[in-house]
């Protein structure tokens, strides 16, 4: 059974292969969609209402759920003169017939996170699809912009974290930038399956590439913010007894 506490990574995207993309603006790279930090994103070189990436993640590529974020997605809703709509499409033909696909249309309102920059959305796909499509529609034309878009299943730990949890704002000086938050969680009772995957997915790669933090029905986990983009800062991993161990982490909000 899923739990509430969920953590999307973007191994999968690291280098996939790129059916059509439009081009990127100078300094762009459609890369940085998935990679790197917050600030490094993707915008398209000319003004357009609609963007669409295409992608292919080969035959073995199979989730069972998918959530998807934008990042930065109050970039391109300042910019429009009405609700953007972004869509996460897929399909088994390169021309993206007989599609599935989760499509969210959003205002000012809508965002999430800690600063109100984030949308995020989910579907259960009935079968394995290999293409996938990331497009959004603006009203206005301009040149559309995305911090990030990273889409995919997301790792479970297979249970919640204890409910102490810690959330911190760290103000350096002041004239330093936004406080960042950092939120730690505490496991208990992680199987060791859980725990090699955790490392896999999450600690292996953590010093180059962010993940985000996603609750599905109690927001109350992450503050009522919904979703958060982090670095993993620092993760103990503890055996507690057969097949069972304790999982103690900090995430460090990504700005």
């Amino acid at each position: 059974m899923a739990t509430n506490l969920l953590i999307l990574t973007a191994q999968h995207l690291f280098n996939p292969t790129v059916l059509a993309s439009p081009t990127a603006a100078s300094g762009y790279g459609l890369n940085e969609l998935w990679v790197g930090r917050r600030g490094e994103g993707y915008k398209i070189n000319a003004a357009a209402t609609t963007t669409s990436i295409d992608l292919d993640l080969g035959a073995s590529y199979s989730p069972t759920l998918i959530h998807f974020v934008i990042s930065g997605a109050q970039i391109n809703r300042l910019q429009d003169t009405a609700s953007t709509t972004a869509e996460v499409i897929a399909s088994n033909s390169s021309l993206f017939t007989s599609p599935e696909q989760v499509t969210y249309s959003y205002d000012l309102d809508d965002l999430v996170g800690p600063r109100g920059e984030e949308i995020t959305s989910s579907f259960v796909p009935s079968t394995a699809f290999r293409y996938w499509r990331l497009k959004l529609t603006t009203t206005a034309s301009f040149k559309h912009e995305f911090l990030k878009w990273p889409f995919g299943q997301p790792f479970d730990m297979g249970r919640d974290p204890l409910h102490g949890r810690r959330i911190d704002r760290n103000i350096i000086s002041a004239n330093n930038r936004e406080p960042i938050s950092q939120v730690t969680f505490e496991w208990l009772g992680v199987t060791n399956a859980k725990t090699n995957e955790f490392i896999d997915k999450v600690v292996k790669d953590k010093d180059i590439a962010p993940v985000w933090l996603l609750t599905t029905d109690y927001h109350d986990v992450l503050f009522d913010y919904q979703v958060m983009h982090v670095w993993l800062k620092s993760a103990l991993i503890e055996f507690t007894n057969w097949d069972s161990n304790r999982i103690l982490c900090t995430f460090e909000e990504c700005i």
